[in-house]
């Protein structure tokens, strides 16, 4: 797959960046999600509403780093709990 260095770079970035910032978090879901670690980025996602760092719904309704993951059943009851 073309570019999937760049998203496990990036998941590095995310990881240390989680260390300095809850935001961070986020960004590691969104870079997890763009390298096919799905399992991995609902993971980060659950744990973004789970310490109040992330809740705009409708960030992620538009996000698309997060394209990969919208059709999934936790995904959608993840939205759906942002609500």
């Amino acid at each position: 797959m073309i570019g999937l260095n760049r998203y496990e770079e990036a998941i590095e970035k995310a990881l240390e960046a989680k260390e300095i910032t809850g935001k961070g978090v986020y960004n590691l879901a969104c870079a997890l999600a763009l390298a096919g670690r799905l399992e991995d980025a609902m993971e980060e996602l659950q744990a973004c509403l789970k310490d109040g760092i992330f809740e705009d719904g409708d960030h992620l309704d538009t996000d698309p780093d997060l394209d990969a993951l919208r059709e999934r059943d936790d995904y959608k009851a993840f939205r759906a709990s942002l609500d």
